[in-house]
């Protein structure tokens, strides 16, 4: 079986300290269109740099028709420093999927 992947763009920060030294990773997705009716998925992997260029190329290539992480890559100031906007691409290799939803008109 082919081991499903979650392809993502994240800048340099705690979060990625944090997954360097811990790789087990846990992501949510949300689609909550009233109190009755919504989705939610939690997925369950392994977080992995991407470092090799031909496989930034391949997450660059995957991630760029969509426009959601541009303002994670801007500049910004902590404690009066300028953060780099040092950015690096990673892939969760997706173990688990579990999900709940809410029931339209109940």
């Amino acid at each position: 079986m082919v081991r499903p992947y979650l392809f993502a763009f994240t800048t340099e920060g705690k979060k990625v300290d944090y997954v360097r030294g811990n790789p087990s990773a846990c992501i949510q997705f949300d689609e909550i269109k009233s109190r009755q009716d919504w989705i939610s998925v939690i997925a369950d992997g392994q977080f992995e740099e991407l470092i090799d260029p031909a496989a930034q190329d391949r997450a660059h290539s995957l991630l760029e028709t969509a426009a959601w992480w541009e303002p994670g890559y801007v500049r910004t100031t902590i404690k009066g420093q300028l953060r780099p906007a040092k950015g690096m691409y990673f892939r969760i290799s997706v173990e688990a999927i579990n999900g709940r939803r809410g029931i339209p008109g109940s």
